[in-house]
């Protein structure tokens, strides 16, 4: 439940996860110029997490703009709903699901292709995959938790 006194340690948050957003970007920067003859699909993974990570800061934004400027001026904000509260695990688990399909796939190149290790790991992976997307829609208002 999304309550006034804890608005504050979400902006807290949200400042933060700004504050490393910018070094994400300067990180890929620095990737494409530091490493131009990069693989073409190295490179595509490397722009889809950028661009992921983009969208969820901005959902952050969003739902803190409404809670704390827009709708909830002078209202309870565990009153308050707003569609990016929801959406923004969703770029979350993705980067997440991305990134450990990258490391499964060094895995399974440096690992002189174990079958095993790679299908207990993915099996892993889609579980944790499984769970965020559950909990995102499974909970589409702040008071779903009615602590």
């Amino acid at each position: 439940m999304v309550t006034s006194s804890t608005l504050g340690a979400v902006l807290d948050g949200a400042i933060v996860s700004t504050m490393l957003y910018g070094v994400s970007i300067g990180q890929t920067y620095r990737y494409f110029k530091a490493y131009p003859d990069d693989d073409i699909r190295l490179k595509t993974v490397v722009t889809i997490l950028f661009m992921l990570d983009g969208i969820q800061e901005c959902f952050i934004i969003h739902a803190l703009w409404y809670f704390l400027v827009q709708k909830c001026e002078g209202h309870s904000p565990s009153k308050c709903y707003v569609w990016s509260y929801t959406a923004f695990p969703v770029p979350s688990q993705l980067v997440i699901f991305i990134v450990q399909c990258f490391y499964l796939r060094r895995i399974w190149a440096f690992g002189k292709r174990k079958l095993v290790y790679i299908l207990l790991v993915g099996a892993i992976l889609e579980l944790f995959l499984g769970f965020g997307v559950l909990h995102s829609s499974f909970c589409p208002h702040p008071n779903a938790y009615n602590l």
